[in-house]
């Protein structure tokens, strides 16, 4: 009889696995109302419809839980979600860092952080999960038990925000000290680092097309960076002694440039050093290797979005000067601020809210292109929401409403 191949078993899982999430029951759920409901109620009711598909997804975070939602955005009669319900829930003080649909709308993948991780110095995401919006199963990723050899390699590279999907079943994260990209699949049981030009990427953009990945690489091959997806054709956009300092780069949709945040530079003795209480928002085109500024130095300008049609720019510019060192550029909702657009043409900032006391993140443009939604932080004159914002006077109308305690946050809409 011949033997059997010797098989080396799997290691034994040592460390400890991802957050246990709660899934939702799928069926009906209860028929939706203006204004849409509050995220309090979970409560079966009498008059119920079926599921209608899904164009948003929000979190909504307290101190012991993080729930993801979903439902039907629409701009028009006048700005509204529709059908919102609950998909998933972690029992677990948890920090919403990303949301993002795939390409088919079926699959939303959920990255969070733990809590008690210092914010002082940035957000470093722990958990990567995909929800399957036909069943609400949530599948951690890597997967853990199963994968343990690659959720323990993914647990000490922690993934720092999600880029993008290639597919209906891949997506491609960062993670977060080595700023490599990595593909994974929604399944978790593939993760696979991308190749980046020699000295790893500080931050990574995967362009729209799913063609080519933007990075701002450290060290040996310093400077700005392309390359296709699968880590070939490295090429140099801007050298080491003309590319600016990259933070959130961000390509726009038609492919064409990229945007990102640059802190002000500031000589002490001679000595330059990065003054993060005064950043702003620039655009690169990799064709020409032009880097450009949107605003000045002198502001505290977070938070860019691209408007569909790749003309235009959203964009946070808080309401004070920063002078927290603890504040940072990742937390906005920290940071009373007023939302600006920008024609990319004449990079002229506009003033489009004219609010005090308001805590906006996660900016993002509808498909129309008229309006900005805005995620809303509770502070002492207003609760935490979800707002829509015309481009083209700045009103805004209220998408959803929390209770105190709560933050709805990280509101992502499906693209094609």
């Amino acid at each position: 009889m011949t033997p059997l191949p010797y098989t080396t078993p799997p290691p034994a899982p040592t460390l400890p696995g991802p957050p246990p999430s709660t899934s939702f029951p799928v069926a009906t759920q209860p028929a939706p109302t203006q204004p849409a409901p509050t995220q309090t109620v979970f409560s079966p009711q009498k008059a119920s419809i079926p599921l209608p598909s899904a164009n948003i997804a929000w979190g909504n975070e307290t101190d012991s839980s993080l729930i993801i939602w979903i439902g039907v955005y629409s701009d028009y009669p006048v700005p509204n979600i529709s059908g919102a319900r609950a998909v998933a829930k972690w029992a677990a003080p948890l920090k919403l860092v990303d949301l993002s649909f795939s390409p088919d709308g079926q699959s939303l993948a959920v990255l969070s952080v733990d809590k008690i991780l210092p914010e002082t110095e940035g957000i470093w995401p722990g958990w990567l999960s995909v929800v399957d919006l036909d069943t609400n199963a949530v599948q951690p990723v890597p997967a853990y038990p199963s994968n343990y050899s690659l959720y323990e390699y993914a647990y000490y590279r922690a993934v720092k925000k999600v880029l993008g999907w290639l597919d209906n079943s891949r997506l491609v994260v960062q993670q977060s000290g080595e700023g490599s990209a990595v593909v994974a699949t929604k399944d978790g049981s593939s993760y696979s680092p991308v190749t980046l030009p020699q000295g790893g990427g500080n931050e990574v953009a995967l362009s729209a097309d799913r063609n080519t990945l933007f990075s701002n690489v450290v060290n040996t091959d310093h400077g700005l960076w392309l390359n296709n997806i699968d880590g070939s054709n490295p090429r140099q956009v801007v050298g080491r002694e003309a590319a600016k300092q990259v933070y959130e780069p961000k390509w726009s949709p038609d492919s064409k440039y990229v945007s990102f945040l640059s802190p002000k530079q500031q000589s002490v003795n001679g000595t330059l050093f990065s003054d993060f209480g005064h950043i702003g928002v620039w655009l690169l085109n990799p064709t020409t290797a032009s880097q450009q500024p949107i605003s000045g130095g002198d502001v505290w300008d977070v938070d860019p979005a691209w408007s569909i049609d790749s003309s235009k720019l959203a964009f946070l510019r808080a309401d004070n000067p920063i002078g927290d060192d603890n504040v940072s550029f990742a937390l906005p909702e920290k940071v009373s601020t007023n939302i600006y657009t920008a024609d990319v043409l004449t990079r002229t900032p506009y003033k489009l809210t004219n609010t005090t006391d308001v805590k906006n993140s996660s900016l993002q443009w509808s498909a129309a292109g008229n309006l900005v939604l805005s995620s809303t932080a509770g502070s002492t004159t207003n609760l935490p929401g979800l707002l829509a914002v015309s481009t083209a006077n700045g009103a805004s109308t209220t998408l959803i409403s929390g209770d105190q305690g709560e933050a709805l946050v990280h509101p992502v809409l499906a693209r094609p």
